[in-house]
């Protein structure tokens, strides 16, 4: 597991997980079931049945972080603050190019605090050497205007919408 800690987070741990079993702990299994149901994360929550209630209970869990993801939980002590992760994955909307997908989310005691792009900067910076020249894309729901305008601020630009959803690319954000 590589735990490090950006100084750009000044009092918070990034840790990085490759498998499930890293992060199994019941203690952030409760935090992240508990925090999905925060108001501001269930507002902006696909409503896309694969991906609705991914974290709502502990087997929903092991199930999503089985299918491939590599995740990074953003902890401030032992509180969780936030989680991001990155899975390969190419739709079919998408030139072959864009062979990876993101996602991230900050829960109540992170948001409004900076750390979304310094949060996302060490997780892009740390996949470079995974995915390094591959492009990026992510998708929020339309209405989500405070993600969109941090991810277009990181880079990523608009690609299409598609069902009430924004999808958006980057093909810089892995370049060392």
């Amino acid at each position: 597991m590589k735990i490090f800690t950006p100084e750009s987070l000044e009092g918070f741990q990034l840790n990085r997980y490759t498998q499930y079993q890293e992060l199994a702990d019941e203690r952030i299994d409760a935090q992240l079931i508990e925090l999905s149901k925060q108001p501001h994360i269930l507002e902006f929550e696909h409503e896309d049945s694969k991906y609705r209630g991914r974290f709502a209970r502990q087997k929903n869990i092991s199930e999503w972080m089985a299918s491939g993801r590599i995740v990074y939980a953003l902890t401030e002590g032992r509180d969780l603050k936030g989680i991001s992760w990155f899975r390969i994955s190419q739709p079919e909307e998408f030139s072959s190019g864009y062979q990876l997908t993101f996602g991230i989310r900050l829960y109540e005691g992170a948001v409004g605090r900076g750390f979304c792009m310094p949060f996302m900067r060490e997780v892009h910076t740390d996949m470079a050497q995974f995915g390094q020249g591959c492009g990026i894309w992510l998708s929020a729901k339309q209405d989500n205007f405070r993600a969109i305008d941090k991810y277009e601020q990181f880079g990523y630009q608009y690609h299409h919408r598609e069902k009430g959803l924004v999808y958006m690319v980057n093909d810089d954000a892995l370049v060392i």
